[in-house]
């Protein structure tokens, strides 16, 4: 796999993948083929059991095969208040005045930039190995009235959090 650099790009261009696939509660079926699809696009071992979770799993680097494993834990679905047909319709998301929305729904930012953000460190391969002591680790942008159609993520944080994940992964 060839490794690369994580940018903020690339973690909004996932997110806007994901907000294409209508992900509520109990009806995770496609967004489950998707990351099924991300990691073979990879080559990286995955395992999903009938209720559509999804483990993807990444060797470890040449010289920690014998580290513990750094887990990267997301949820994949989303509340989806105020949608007419949550089973079908996607999320239109905009930005406004630094924040990023969505049109008559939730965003699903609580979680959906966690995943595109560990979905992009899985794409871009530089895990070159384990931090001691550290055993997880949450992180994420500030969201305003999460879960609700006056969902909002404030931009500027995510830049925020980028940077101080870029630099903990750097130490790693």
């Amino acid at each position: 796999m060839k490794e690369q650099m994580i940018t903020t790009e690339r973690v909004f261009g996932i997110f806007s993948e994901l907000n294409k696939i209508p992900r509520p509660s109990h009806h995770e079926e496609r967004v489950a083929d998707y990351l099924c699809h991300f990691a073979e696009r990879l080559n990286l071992a995955y395992e999903r059991d009938k209720e559509n979770c999804v483990v993807i799993r990444k060797p470890a680097s040449k010289g920690y095969e014998g580290h513990e494993p750094i887990v990267l834990l997301n949820h994949m679905d989303m509340v989806c208040v105020g949608m007419s047909d949550p089973l079908n319709d996607p999320i239109e998301a905009y930005v406004e005045d630094g924040w990023m929305k969505a049109r008559g729904t939730s965003l699903g930012a609580d979680n959906g930039i966690g995943l595109s953000m560990a979905l992009a460190v899985l794409e871009a391969g530089f895990f070159v190995q384990h931090y001691p002591g550290i055993q997880i680790a949450s992180i994420g942008p500030r969201i305003v009235e999460p879960h609700s159609t006056s969902e909002r993520v404030d931009l500027s944080t995510i830049e925020d959090i980028w940077k101080v994940l870029i630099e903990l992964l750097k130490r790693l």
